[in-house]
């Protein structure tokens, strides 16, 4: 039974969708280079995981031992400027938290802030769009004074 040419060009096409849309999906290891960058704050690079969106903004670091390797911090980003709390719940060690407001400017920073802080919660003194935090320790070699 000979087949049309219509059912090759049929089949040809169901061909090249298939493979267009395996080739697109996005790939295990592009999903975290995603929300991997590398920023610079007062002229200091730092390569951090980006926390975006409410869920990952609420784990933050917590329950980790440490941060992933190539990894110096995470970087969380609101929407739009506010006053946001951070506290240490579930953390395993300790950070330094800087404030960043919208023009990324830093505003603040608390330094070596334990997990036996908890529950206190820490504040900004102005408005803030974006928190870095890093390993404890961070702020105070990369800026001495």
């Amino acid at each position: 039974m000979a087949m049309s040419r219509r059912t090759y060009i049929l089949i040809g096409i169901i061909i090249l969708c298939i493979f267009t849309f395996v080739f697109t999906l996005p790939k295990k290891g592009n999903h975290q280079a995603e929300k991997t960058r590398t920023i610079v704050l007062e002229g200091k690079s730092y390569r951090v995981h980006i926390a975006k969106n409410p869920q990952e903004r609420a784990q933050g670091l917590s329950g980790m031992n440490s941060l992933p390797e190539g990894e110096e911090g995470m970087l969380f980003v609101f929407k739009e400027p506010g006053i946001y709390g951070f506290w240490m719940k579930d953390m395993l060690f300790s950070i330094d938290i800087i404030w960043i407001d919208s023009t990324w400017q830093v505003i603040g920073k608390e330094k070596g802030v334990e997990p036996s802080t908890y529950p206190t919660i820490f504040y900004p003194s102005k408005p803030i769009q974006y928190v870095l935090e890093v390993p404890a320790t961070t702020t105070t070699k990369r800026y001495p004074q």
